[in-house]
């Protein structure tokens, strides 16, 4: 089963220092997955120091820079390229700032932790450099991996450019399904065409193929069928 939601079904909200559309949020939870945004942060604006708890919390920079901070003592800086994990746990205070002169392009990725109030921790990498066209790239999972983040929470995250025309296949366990999020770029999945800011939710495949129709940036992001509220 394939439902695609098309970017116009959306609406984008506008706060005046940030233009987001999100295909998740925490009381439509899909999954593990609570929240899913695409925001557009403008240069010299973002979030200020903000208290989470009993949350996993993923960010992906795909364009510009962002100044992160928390409660914990880390000052990051992430340029395009940097994938962030905090493991808020038992409770931590974060922010997030543009410090590039061009608008920022970022994922906010919420999931729903495994173990509640652990200590909470945070991680960053590149995967800038290691990434391989034509590839689904593992960027976070909650087990040990080669170059990638461990999260408290039962998903992975994969991120992927494609060359047109390039087709792979994803196998797809059962109680398992799939959020694809088009960046940029066009996608065929089975019998559906996914444009920028389009997504489709995928379940009941065993297996999923994806053919870039034109040079693609996307995400994939695996989580077990059951869907799970944070609150």
């Amino acid at each position: 089963m394939i439902e695609l939601i098309r970017q116009q079904q959306l609406k984008e909200d506008d706060w005046g220092w940030i233009q987001m559309r999100s295909p998740v949020l925490h009381h439509q939870p899909y999954g593990t997955l609570a929240v899913f945004t695409d925001g557009f942060m403008h240069p010299g604006k973002g979030f200020d120091m903000h208290p989470h708890r009993n949350l996993e919390i993923v960010s992906v920079i795909l364009e510009g820079e962002v100044t992160h901070q928390d409660s914990t003592g880390n000052i990051t800086k992430m340029p395009a390229g940097s994938v962030q994990h905090i493991s808020a746990g038992m409770g931590i205070y974060h922010a997030e700032h543009t410090t590039s002169p061009e608008t920022v392009r970022m994922y906010q990725i919420w999931f729903v932790p495994q173990q509640p109030n652990l200590q909470p921790s945070y991680a960053r990498l590149s995967f800038q450099d290691s990434i391989q066209k034509n590839s689904l790239h593992l960027i976070v999972a909650n087990t040990d991996a080669p170059n990638t983040l461990t999260m408290n929470a039962d998903g992975a995250i994969y991120m992927a450019t494609f060359d047109a025309g390039y087709i792979a296949e994803y196998p797809l366990k059962t109680g398992r399904k799939l959020f694809v999020f088009v960046a940029e770029g066009s996608l065929q999945i089975g019998e559906e065409t996914l444009n920028r800011q389009d997504h489709a939710r995928i379940w009941d495949m065993t297996t999923v193929p994806i053919e870039a129709m034109t040079d693609t940036q996307f995400i994939v992001i695996e989580v077990p069928i059951a869907d799970q509220r944070l609150y």
